[in-house]
């Protein structure tokens, strides 16, 4: 793969996600997005940080429950497909713990 092949992420994803933290606040979760592209037929994973240690973490794409795995202490990583008969257009992505802690973003596709 070349270099920097999971490093490209569209503008408006980015732009929603600097959107979202600044709306959600001090205890929020931190989510950093790494993909080669974020259309249909590609792989999506977020890092999650959580503000608390949790013992489960939730994250809901394109109406379907995403693949999540414990990294560390608060650091969580889940895996999102994005299908390829996903329309285009804004999706919305949510992230719950177990504390109650909730985020929720927006995805574009072209």
């Amino acid at each position: 793969m070349p270099t920097g092949y999971w490093q490209l992420v569209t503008v408006k994803l980015i732009l929603g996600l600097v959107c979202a933290a600044a709306m959600m606040g001090g205890d929020s979760i931190d989510v950093a997005v790494t993909a080669r592209s974020v259309q249909p037929g590609e792989l999506v994973v977020l890092t999650l940080t959580m503000p608390v240690p949790v013992e489960r973490v939730r994250v809901h794409a394109f109406d379907r429950a995403a693949a999540v795995y414990r990294d560390g202490e608060r650091s969580w990583r889940a895996l999102i497909g994005i299908d390829l008969d996903v329309t285009t257009g804004v999706h919305a992505v949510t992230i719950a713990s177990g504390q109650a802690t909730t985020a929720n973003f927006t995805m574009s596709l072209p």
